[in-house]
């Protein structure tokens, strides 16, 4: 009996040490799936010291548990601080933006009461240009030579409106200068001829007679007026011929009547009787100060004058024979003699309907037509017959005179450098 008792003890003590063995295997896997204390290190050791035999399979699961079971790292504490600042400093920034827009908006609102002040000031200051006292005293001015006093009072109250005697670089023009009718700053010639008078001159003519106190003539030739020059309104008729090929007598004669008639300033703009006028652009350019001496729209650029052979005017009157018939154009040729007129200079000049010459490039025409006996079908021996079209008639002989074109475009600017004529 006492041996089966203690062989009952001795299985109740391995049982009590299995029994103790199987809940430390439990507390080391419960430890192991808490993923935080345990590390590989520790666990192994810990299951050597106990002589733990733990499978190769369960090691690996370890292995795996302690890697799932390693901390996140903990997201960049610095770096969010710094993204949570910077949209509370770009909040900060468009407050002080607003805040400058605003001020910047009180800052425009004041410089516009200070500018619709100044302008304010400038009207006052230009309506006091000419006093309403000296305005009075203007009226009562003795007459000058050569012009009434009605004309006297026609001048001043043209003169009182200031405002359109400002040029485009802002200066003031002294209205006094053009108290006599005799001065003016330029004259707008329109050349045209007899058979035009019905058609060309009713459909295109400028509505005014003067712009900008520029006046406003047209140019008409009849060789049949006793006197040099015949003056109807602002219809000035000369003494010379009226056909295509007289152009150049034509046009520089008006010249030399306008000057007679008027101390003109600046020059004259020659215009074709066949074109629509742009009113604002006709003021714009007339109040430009210091244009060149030839200025015009269209152009024909040569590096050197020479002389050659061209049918434009033999053609012309290919097609119209029976202005070689009419009296008032004074062609003493025939058709047959008409053809050796086909040799002309190939200059550099302006052509068209609208051509600027100052005064200075006025009187060498004037000078140099006066010195060929205004004959329009002289010859000369290196470059043909300069003057039978007339503006390359113009181009020739300021050529001479080392005066070249200017496109209207750039009115101002740069003036194209060209060789000296030989």
């Amino acid at each position: 009996m006492t041996d089966k008792k203690n062989k009952v003890k001795i299985l109740n003590i391995e049982l009590q040490k299995s029994k103790n063995i199987i809940k430390k295997k439990i507390n080391i896997q419960n430890i192991i799936k808490s993923r935080r204390y345990i590390r590989k290190n520790i666990l192994i050791s810990r299951f050597f010291r106990r002589k733990i035999l733990i499978p190769k399979r369960n090691i690996h699961k370890i292995k795996m548990n302690i890697q799932k079971a390693k901390p996140k790292p903990r997201p960049n504490i610095q770096k969010s601080k710094q993204n949570i600042q910077k949209p509370k400093q770009n909040i900060q920034n468009a407050k002080s933006n607003i805040k400058n827009t605003k001020s910047n908006i009180k800052n425009a609102k004041s410089n516009i009461q200070n500018a619709k002040s100044n302008i304010q000031n400038a009207k006052s200051n230009i309506e006091n240009v000419i006093p309403k006292t000296n305005i009075q005293k203007l009226k009562k001015i003795t007459p000058l030579k050569n012009y009434t006093k009605p004309n006297i009072l026609k001048s001043i109250n043209r003169t009182i409106n200031i405002k359109e005697t400002i040029n485009t670089e802002g200066t003031i023009i002294d209205p006094s200068i053009y108290l006599d009718p005799n001065i003016i700053p330029g004259a707008i010639i329109i050349y045209s001829c007899n058979k035009h008078k019905e058609t060309r001159l009713k459909k295109f003519i400028l509505k005014d007679k003067t712009y900008k106190y520029w006046k406003v003539f047209i140019i008409i030739g009849n060789p049949l007026i006793t006197s040099d020059y015949e003056i109807n309104d602002n219809v000035i008729t000369l003494k010379c011929e009226d056909s295509y090929i007289h152009l150049t007598k034509k046009v520089i004669l008006a010249f030399k009547v306008i000057f007679s008639l008027y101390k003109v300033k600046e020059g004259i703009l020659r215009c074709g009787d066949d074109l629509y006028f742009n009113k604002n652009n006709l003021e714009k350019f007339l109040i430009v100060p210091n244009k060149k001496d030839y200025i015009g729209v269209i152009w024909k650029h040569e590096k050197k004058m020479r002389k050659i052979e061209d049918n434009f005017m033999i053609n012309y009157f290919n097609s119209h024979p029976e202005e070689l018939l009419n009296k008032l154009n004074g062609i003493n040729y025939t058709l047959e003699e008409m053809q050796k007129f086909n040799q002309i200079p190939l200059v550099n000049y302006t052509h068209g309907v609208v051509v600027y010459l100052s005064k200075k490039s006025c009187d060498i025409l004037i000078n140099h037509m006066e010195k060929i006996n205004w004959n329009v079908f002289t010859e000369d021996s290196k470059y043909g017959y300069p003057y039978i079209i007339e503006d390359v008639g113009i181009g020739f002989i300021l050529n001479l005179n080392s005066i070249y074109f200017n496109l209207l475009i750039a009115l101002l600017s740069i003036q194209p450098s060209f060789p000296s004529v030989s």
